[in-house]
C-alpha cells in the first residue's frame, strides 16, 4: 500500500505506512529478516523523498551493513539499497561521494544483470544527473540521450520512465542554456505525465514548473502565465501541498513577476500581496 501512496505522489502518507510496517516488522521477525531489511529500505527512500536526509542516511548505512553480512556486497537486495544511498548523497550534494557509489553500482550490473538490463540503464542515467551538477555537461548529454533513446525504443514514449530520462535530458540542456531543447523536451514530459499520471500529480506539476521556467527564461511571460495559474491552483488544493506550501509560495512569487512583465500591475500586486499573507501564516510575520 506505502508503494502504491508513493506513485500516487502521496510520500507522507506512504512514510506513516511504511514507519508502521518498518517498526512491526522489526518486533515480530526481527531486524536482519529480509521482509525486514525490504520495508526499511522504502522507508529510507520515502525519507529521501520528503528530504528527511540525515535519517535516511543512517537508517540505510545500517541496512547496507546487514546486507553485507548477510547477502553479500554485490547481491541485488544491497545494491538496490547502495542505489538509495547514492541518491541521499546527491540531494545532500555530495556529488563526489554520490558518484563513487553510482560509478561502483554501474560497475557491479553490468557484470551481474546485463549492460542492456533496464537497472543498468537506470544506474547510467543516475550518474549523468551527477555529471549535471558536476558540470561535465557533455558527458552527461551523451549518457541521457542514449537513455532516451534506449528507454523510447523498449517502452515507447509516454512510459514514466522514458519521461524521467527525458526530463533529466531537458535539465542538461537547461544547464546549457538551449531553451528550445528544453522546451521541446519539457512539452513531450508534460503532455506523456498529464496522460499516464494525471494532471495534478506532484511530478507532473514539477515538469510543468520546469516548462514554465523555460519559457520565462525566454522572455515569453505570456506563455508562462496560464502554466504557473495552473500550478498556484493545483497545488493550493493539495493536501501534502496547500496554499501556504513553500513550493506554493515560489509559484504564486512566479506568477506575480510574470504578470509585472506583462504590464499587469494590478494582477501582479494581488498576487503578491496574496503569496505575501499566506506566507505570515506559513513562515510567521518576523520570517
Amino acid at each position: 500500500l506505502a508503494v502504491i501512496y508513493r506513485a500516487q505522489g502521496n510520500v507522507k502518507l506512504a512514510e506513516i505506512l511504511a514507519a508502521k510496517v518498518f517498526a512491526s516488522l522489526q518486533e515480530k521477525i526481527g531486524a536482519e529478516h529480509s521482509y525486514t531489511l525490504s520495508a526499511g529500505s522504502s522507508l529510507a527512500s520515502t525519507w529521501n523523498e520528503l528530504g528527511r536526509l540525515k535519517e535516511a542516511e543512517e537508517l540505510l548505512d545500517q541496512l547496507i551493513s546487514v546486507k553485507v553480512g548477510k547477502f553479500g556486497p554485490e547481491h541485488p537486495s544491497t545494491i538496490e539499497t547502495t542505489a538509495v544511498l547514492a541518491a541521499v548523497y546527491y540531494n545532500q550534494k555530495r556529488f563526489a561521494d554520490a558518484e563513487s557509489l553510482q560509478t561502483y553500482i554501474l560497475q557491479v550490473r553490468e557484470r551481474t544483470l546485463d549492460s542492456e538490463h533496464g537497472f543498468t540503464w537506470t544506474s547510467k542515467l543516475n550518474l549523468a544527473a551527477i555529471y549535471t551538477q558536476q558540470h561535465r555537461i557533455k558527458e552527461a548529454e551523451d549518457i541521457e540521450l542514449q537513455v532516451v533513446d534506449f528507454r523510447k525504443e523498449r517502452y515507447g514514449l509516454k512510459h514514466e520512465l522514458t519521461l524521467t530520462a527525458l526530463s533529466n535530458l531537458a535539465m542538461t540542456f537547461r544547464s546549457q542554456k538551449k531553451w528550445a531543447e528544453e522546451e521541446k523536451a519539457l512539452s513531450q514530459v508534460v503532455l506523456g505525465r498529464i496522460e499516464v499520471l494525471g494532471p495534478e500529480h506532484p511530478n507532473t506539476l514539477t515538469s510543468i514548473q520546469a516548462l514554465a521556467n523555460n519559457f520565462l527564461s525566454q522572455q515569453l511571460p505570456q506563455k508562462a502565465e496560464p502554466l504557473l495559474r495552473k500550478m498556484v491552483e493545483a497545488r493550493s488544493r493539495r493536501s501534502d501541498y496547500g496554499p501556504a506550501h513553500p513550493s506554493t509560495l515560489a509559484s504564486r512569487n512566479s506568477l506575480a513577476w510574470t504578470y509585472f512583465d506583462q504590464g499587469k500591475h494590478v494582477e501582479a500586486e494581488s498576487m503578491q500581496l496574496q503569496t505575501i499573507a499566506e506566507g505570515q501564516k506559513f513562515l510567521g510575520e518576523s520570517h
